[in-house]
């Protein structure tokens, strides 16, 4: 059976693929330039710690909950502002398959941004930065160019981790990543190309090594170039983090509302709902989790502490320990 599905999968990509824009059709590079608003979507799927792995049939938990964030960002404001934000509780049905990600992912997300469309016309994003890959891909086609073709609009994978694709050479995702002055941005980055030659995407990594150590993994989903990629993910990483705020939102607000709301996660499924609104933040007493470089107090070694254990220690009221895994055998 999941060979059958694999076979049916592939051609599905290779069909939307053939469909993939890697061209600025919207002139977005050029509104942001100019310094003209544009509105960024960042959009992302949570999980409750506590959800089983196999749900029974007509289990009224949810195990999912896709959250959209939408930002606006121009030129003479000092911090974007968030125009709205969207939740729909639901359900994932398809299995997890390597490299099929977007099958398993896509359709609360179609459907959630399909409802804003409908809806809330006035917020609907010009491009959405989704939390995976575009082109990056083994048949360039990850969720950010699925989601982009299928809804034809604008969107860029932001991926945290770099993808197995034939022909990359792993070591151009390596730190450091030095900072070229002929490129009019803030952060870092470094093209990762196949051994022909040919431009998958970036490792992008905001220009402050102290508070950011791990790249993230920009590619072009569709409808546009990657030159406008790059100049679209530089404006949304704030204050020299390497993930863009509008999916960083997205990612903590997801959690935050499945950790704090029981309703998030006992919501009608498919039924949507407008959580902030008209820069209207609920979530300004939420607590939020970033990568942390610190020295550990026994080897004196540099060390990552991620934000997922930071999170857990939280939660459980523990104190997160200053010492390094390896000084800790773990």
């Amino acid at each position: 059976m999941s060979r059958d599905l694999e076979e049916k999968w592939k051609k599905i990509q290779v069909q939307l693929a053939a469909q993939v824009s890697t061209k600025d059709d919207t002139g977005l590079r050029e509104r942001v330039v100019a310094g003209e608003s544009v509105r960024v979507a960042g959009v992302d799927l949570s999980f409750p710690r506590d959800a089983p792995r196999k749900l029974p049939s007509g289990d009224d938990d949810a195990d999912t909950l896709a959250a959209v964030v939408i930002m606006e960002y121009a030129a003479g404001k000092k911090k974007p502002r968030v125009l709205a934000q969207f939740y729909m509780a639901t359900i994932l049905r398809e299995p997890y398959i390597p490299n099929f990600l977007a099958f398993r992912e896509v359709e609360p997300l179609k459907k959630v941004l399909t409802y804003i469309k409908e809806k809330h016309s006035n917020v609907y994003p010009d491009v959405v930065l989704v939390d995976g890959n575009g082109i990056l891909h083994s048949r360039k086609c990850g969720l950010a160019s699925h989601l982009g073709v299928q809804l034809g609009i604008p969107t860029i994978g932001v991926a945290k981790k770099l993808l197995c694709v034939s022909g990359l050479n792993d070591a151009d995702a390596s730190d450091p990543i030095p900072k070229d002055p002929s490129l009019p941005i803030r952060g870092r980055l470094r093209k990762l190309k196949t051994k022909s030659g040919e431009l998958l995407g970036v490792a992008y990594r905001a220009d402050s090594p102290a508070k950011s150590r791990k790249p993230k993994f920009i590619s072009v989903g569709h409808s546009v170039d990657i030159r406008t990629a790059i100049s679209i993910i530089d404006m949304c990483c704030a204050s020299g983090l390497s993930e863009p705020s509008p999916i960083r939102y997205a990612d903590r607000h997801g959690r935050h509302l499945l950790s704090k709301y029981p309703t998030a996660r006992k919501a009608a499924r498919g039924k949507i709902n407008t959580v902030v609104e008209h820069n209207m933040d609920t979530f300004a007493d939420a607590v939020y989790f970033d990568d942390l470089d610190t020295v550990c107090t026994q080897c004196k070694q540099q060390w990552i502490c991620d934000a997922g254990e930071q999170e857990f220690h939280h939660h459980k009221n523990f104190k997160v320990s200053r010492k390094c895994k390896e000084c800790r055998g773990q």
